[in-house]
């Protein structure tokens, strides 16, 4: 039986101005009560083992995108074999449990693939690679049912937006877009057109834009408060030494540099 998931107590803020906004987004995303990153060699706490998982078959280890939240010290994990997200105790390092998507199971379709904490809503979105965005309420004593809501196929990797409450979904399969989904009222306000398959999706509290990587394209730069769910206003190209490779990218909010990996070339660190 899977154990049911533990679920903290909700913290609440107001934002008076964009510019409280953004600070408030710069600190959320800066080390843990402003500590400095060490500079001694990582090294390996624990090995926290999945008790559902195989090393093959139906049931083989297979996840995606993680997601933490800062006011429990729980991760979770867009887990495929369980067909939902499990949940890991990083205080305690130790496995909670796992959560079956509705539906799930039965779709053929169904890749838990993304998953998202929105902090300051206390709200958990998971993705499923076809159409459908879960969104659970962290705050109820148990994962409650979570709200269904759809958009075109392949909703994958996302990004939140604390200023606007927004979360930002790459459909990866067909309608190539970004789904924006107002996190706070769970409802799709409508879609930001790309020309190719997004990779992941990032917020930058520095200056509030979203960026998103293209792997055929480059980095396209969406201003959230452009049109209605916002526009693209910018492209740029890959580093000359990342031709048509990139994939994975993310933002360092302490420095507004961002890591633009390269799937057969030299990894880059850029200037955004």
């Amino acid at each position: 039986m899977k154990k049911a998931m533990k679920s903290p107590r909700c913290f609440h803020r107001s934002l008076s101005s964009r510019r409280a906004a953004l600070l408030i987004a710069g600190l959320l995303s800066a080390p843990l009560f402003g500590q400095e990153i060490p500079t001694v060699p990582l090294q390996q706490l624990a090995f926290i083992g999945i008790p559902t998982w195989t090393t093959s078959g139906a049931t083989a280890a297979s996840f995606d995108e993680p997601a933490f939240n800062r006011v429990t010290g729980v991760m979770y994990l867009a887990d495929r074999p369980n067909k939902g997200v499990s949940a890991i105790d990083t205080k305690t390092l130790t496995y909670i449990g796992a959560v079956e998507l509705p539906g799930c199971r039965a779709n053929a379709n169904c890749s838990p693939s993304g998953a998202l904490v929105a902090p300051d809503l206390q709200k958990l979105i998971i993705t499923d690679r076809d159409t459908h965005i879960y969104i659970y309420d962290l705050r109820a004593p148990t994962l409650s049912p979570p709200v269904v809501l759809s958009g075109p196929a392949g909703q994958d990797e996302l990004d939140y937006d604390p200023i606007n409450q927004r979360a930002y979904i790459g459909n990866t399969t067909s309608d190539f877009a970004i789904t924006v989904v107002d996190v706070k009222n769970n409802t799709v306000l409508g879609f930001i057109n790309l020309s190719a398959a997004p990779e992941q999706p990032r917020f930058n509290p520095v200056d509030g834009l979203i960026y998103v990587s293209l792997p055929t394209v480059g980095l396209v730069v969406i201003d959230p408060s452009k049109g209605t769910v916002g526009q693209i206003v910018n492209t740029l190209p890959f580093p000359s030494t990342c031709p048509d490779s990139s994939r994975a990218f993310d933002i360092d909010p302490t420095t507004n540099t961002a890591y633009w990996g390269c799937s057969t070339g030299p990894q880059n660190v850029v200037d955004v």
